[in-house]
């Protein structure tokens, strides 16, 4: 069984090499105008979704690119997935660190000093 497990990531691995391999091999094939028209397109659309609206990863692809649910792994496997969950708002940001490093106070009264660590 962990022998097909390793095969199928293995073949899953090579299978997403090629799909890079494709999408680069089309990119490099289009005219550099239709390059900077497709990149200006698409970095508009991720930054109105993603620091203007805010909106999920699946909102993303469904409302501001009209995809399926089919997109859902093309997003993880080109990347957009990890860019997607590394963009926080400062706000965002803040709420982490808080979260994260919590300091509280107590104040502690010492009523007899003969008993400290005897009972």
């Amino acid at each position: 069984m962990m022998d097909e497990i390793i095969a199928w990531g293995d073949a899953q691995d090579k299978d997403e090499q090629k799909l890079h391999e494709r999408m680069n091999d089309w990119w490099d094939s289009l005219p550099k105008d239709v390059q900077e028209k497709a990149f200006f397109c698409v970095v508009k659309k991720i930054v109105d979704a993603e620091l203007v609206n805010q909106k999920t990863y699946r909102q993303i692809l469904h409302e501001d690119f009209g995809f399926d649910k089919g997109a859902y792994y093309m997003g993880i496997t080109c990347g957009f997935l990890k860019l997607h969950n590394s963009i926080y708002t400062r706000e965002e940001m803040r709420g982490l660190a808080s979260n994260s490093i919590k300091v509280t106070t107590e104040k502690v009264e010492i009523k007899n000093e003969q008993h400290l660590g005897n009972e």
